[in-house]
This record gives C-alpha cells, sequence and structure tokens, in this order.
C-alpha cells in the first residue's frame, strides 16, 4: 500500500472516529437535556398525584365532599398530614432545583404559575363548580411559583457570604408579615388563602390550606443556593425540611400561626455557619445597613397603619 494511501485510509480512520464521538456526544447531550426536562416537569406531578392519593385516603373521615366543616381534628392527624405533604413537596422541589432550566424559562414558569392560580381561585370565587380537584391544580400553580421564583433569586445571589443578611432580612420581615403584615391580613380571608398557602388532606377535615407558598420560595431558593455554591445539599435539604416539621409542631402545640421562615433561616444559618459567615468588614457594614434599613421600614409601615 502507498504512502498516500495510508495517508487517506489514516484519515477517513480518524474522521469516521470523530463521526462516532461527535454522534456519542449529541446522544449524550439530547439524554442529558431530556433528563433535565424530565426531572424538572415530573416531580410536581408526582407530588400532585400523592396529593390526590392522600384526598382519597381521608375520604370516609371527611364530610360535605371535602368542604371545609369545621370537624375537629386530631393534632396528630393534623402534624401527620401537614408534614407528610410539606415533605414530599420539597422533595419535588429539590430535584427541580437540580436541574439546568434557564431564566427564560423560569420567568414563563413564574407567570404561568400566578395566572393559573389566580385564574382559578377567581373561578370559584365568581361561583364556579368547585370540589376537591381545584386544590390539587392551585397546588401545582402556587409550587410552580416557589420553584421558578426561588431559583431566579437564587441566581441574583454572586456571593455564599450573602446567605446570612439575606436570611436575617427574609425571617424579619416574615415574623413582621404574619403577626402585623399581609400575611395577618390574608389569613383573614378564606378565599385569600387559597392564593397564597398550599392546601393538605387532614383526617376528620377534609382539605384545608396550611403552609404558604413562600416558605417553599425559600425552600427552593436555600436548595439552589446549596447547589450554587458547592454547600452539603442533603444537609441543607434535610435541615429545611425538619424546619417545616418543627414549625407545624409548634404552630398544632400553640393554636398560633407559626411562620416556617425564620426557622428554616436560621436552621440553614447554623448549619452552614462556617461558608456563610461574613468576616469581609465592608461586607458586614452592608449587611447591617441593610437589615437596619428594613427593620425600620417595617416599622415605619406598622405605625403608619395604626
Amino acid at each position: 500500500m502507498s504512502e498516500s494511501s495510508q495517508d487517506r485510509e489514516v484519515q477517513s480512520v480518524s474522521e469516521a472516529t470523530l463521526e462516532a464521538v461527535g454522534a456519542s456526544t449529541s446522544e449524550l447531550t439530547v439524554s442529558s437535556t431530556s433528563g433535565s426536562f424530565a426531572g424538572f416537569i415530573v416531580p410536581p406531578f408526582v407530588w400532585m398525584i400523592l396529593f390526590y392519593i392522600a384526598v382519597i385516603w381521608i375520604s370516609p373521615w371527611s364530610q360535605d365532599h371535602f368542604g371545609l366543616t369545621g370537624a375537629p381534628v386530631s393534632g396528630i392527624a393534623l402534624f401527620t398530614a401537614a408534614g407528610f405533604m410539606s415533605l414530599t413537596a420539597l422533595w419535588a422541589i429539590g430535584r427541580m432545583a437540580g436541574t439546568n432550566v434557564s431564566g427564560a424559562v423560569l420567568v414563563l414558569v413564574f407567570a404561568i404559575s400566578a395566572l393559573a392560580d389566580i385564574g382559578i381561585n377567581r373561578s370559584l370565587a365568581n361561583g364556579a363548580a368547585g370540589g376537591m380537584h381545584h386544590y390539587g391544580f392551585i397546588n401545582l400553580s402556587l409550587m410552580g411559583m416557589a420553584y421558578s421564583g426561588g431559583t431566579l433569586v437564587s441566581r441574583a445571589v454572586d456571593k455564599v457570604t450573602y446567605i446570612l443578611p439575606l436570611s436575617v432580612i427574609a425571617g424579619i420581615a416574615d415574623i413582621w408579615s404574619v403577626f402585623a403584615g399581609v400575611t395577618k391580613e390574608v389569613a383573614k380571608s378564606k378565599v385569600a388563602l387559597n392564593y397564597a398557602l398550599f392546601s393538605y388532606p387532614v383526617p376528620g377535615f377534609g382539605i384545608r390550606p396550611l403552609v404558604g407558598a413562600t416558605d417553599f420560595l425559600f425552600a427552593a431558593l436555600y436548595l439552589s443556593l446549596a447547589l450554587k455554591f458547592d454547600l452539603p445539599f442533603r444537609r441543607n435539604a434535610i435541615l429545611v425540611g425538619f424546619s417545616f416539621l418543627l414549625s407545624i409542631a409548634i404552630a398544632i402545640g400553640t393554636g398560633l400561626g407559626i411562620p416556617v421562615l425564620p426557622v428554616m433561616a436560621l436552621m440553614v444559618i447554623l448549619g452552614n455557619w462556617s461558608s456563610v459567615k461574613v468576616t469581609d468588614p465592608r461586607e458586614k457594614r452592608e449587611a447591617l445597613a441593610g437589615i437596619v434599613m428594613v427593620v425600620t421600614a417595617l416599622a415605619i409601615i406598622t405605625l403608619v397603619r395604626r
């Protein structure tokens, strides 16, 4: 075989090899994208199926076709229902947080979810036929807003040390909202509660709004930040999940609407203290200034409203 023939053969083999590698890479990319898409789409619908299974499970104890009947609710039943549904919702959000979704898609998901939440609740308020089925779709809409909103916020956080002041400010704002602000006003209206709270099936009572979408938004934020800054994901998922259980237990024990976010923020800060603590003097001043500004603003709003 001549040298030129050998060269042509080697070149042909090389080109064939490159094409094969390219094809494999393309398949891998498509497979990875499909996996990301499945990880983004499947978990919330799996959670909605779990919700309806729970609804069917509690049906023998429900009255008036899953309506709010005022039947007595045991603390254990309430804790079990709220805890199970919160942890499974957190699982779904955690699975979605691990997918690589563009900012444009997140904005679209947030907009569609918000419109769906408003549309379903308005149709019910205007006398549309209700029933148990609409609760699952409201929950799905709230989950879409929580996941997309939390993930979008996480992409604006440039440093891991920003988690500390962000958590403190969010915790203070949430406490104010529950006891003196927006959440307190929303809690006065059963209709308004459906717009902002996840509804869970509870044995002996039916379906009732229990946990705020904002809490899950921050759960998505913390889990996304854990992935972004290489913080232990499993540890943070456990901390966030425990904060839900602890807050629910305290709320049931005291009979008060205890916000989840301050507990969650404290858990995340303590669990990641070595990474999130602020050591730079300039960042310390900026963080303190931000906290003071928020506290001052909330105090002024409270005084003006009186």
